[in-house]
């Protein structure tokens, strides 16, 4: 039979639990988890028993912007609906199907020195096109994703994700005002822009 104990021997299951059958260890927190072992008598055999003991350390985890939060092709500096910047912790594979749960934990946005005059991101992940942007011309958003540390998992930052802002066209159209026949004169004209 298993058991997981403090260091006194008392059953503790505030690092990690264990099943009494089939061994299968699950970690709970980080710290020192004991394992009891004990294989009744049999025949020629006493009781046997041990008490192993291993640390167990903060998960490492990576963190993905979502694809789907944003336009890789990029956005006109005026469209209607800017995007909202979502991302996605998951357990490396070594530490996939040990831990229990995945605490979230707190993410936050950052955007590149290089992109500071075309984008901001809020904490909530909205982004905000920037004037400054326009005065520069089309430029790249290029935004990263932290998510901090916790008692149980390791802080960990996304790969950059970036789209292209694009200034808004504009077109002109010349009207002629007046064109008078027989003149030396010449036309004048003026202009409408699409606003």
């Amino acid at each position: 039979t298993f058991d997981s104990t403090n260091a006194d021997g008392v059953h503790d299951e505030s690092v990690c639990t264990v099943g009494s059958a089939s061994g299968d260890v699950m970690f709970t927190n980080v710290g020192t988890c004991r394992i009891y072992v004990a294989k009744a008598a049999s025949g020629d055999y006493g009781l046997s028993r041990t008490t192993i003991s291993f640390t167990v350390t903060a998960a490492a985890r990576t963190l993905t912007i979502d694809s789907s939060s944003f336009d890789a092709a990029g956005y006109d500096f005026d469209v209607a609906t800017k995007p909202t910047l979502t991302a996605t912790a998951s357990l490396t594979s070594a530490a996939a199907g040990v831990w229990t749960g995945l605490t979230r934990g707190q993410i936050s946005f950052a955007v590149d020195e290089t992109s500071t005059s075309y984008c901001s991101v809020a904490a909530s992940g909205l982004v905000t096109f920037l004037d400054g942007g326009r005065t520069a011309g089309e430029g790249m958003c290029k935004v990263t994703a932290t998510i901090a540390a916790s008692t149980n998992y390791q802080a960990a930052t996304s790969a950059q994700i970036e789209f292209q802002i694009r200034d808004r066209a504009i077109s002109a159209t010349l009207n002629p005002v007046s064109i008078q026949a027989h003149s030396r004169s010449l036309p004048t004209f003026s202009t409408d822009q699409d606003s």
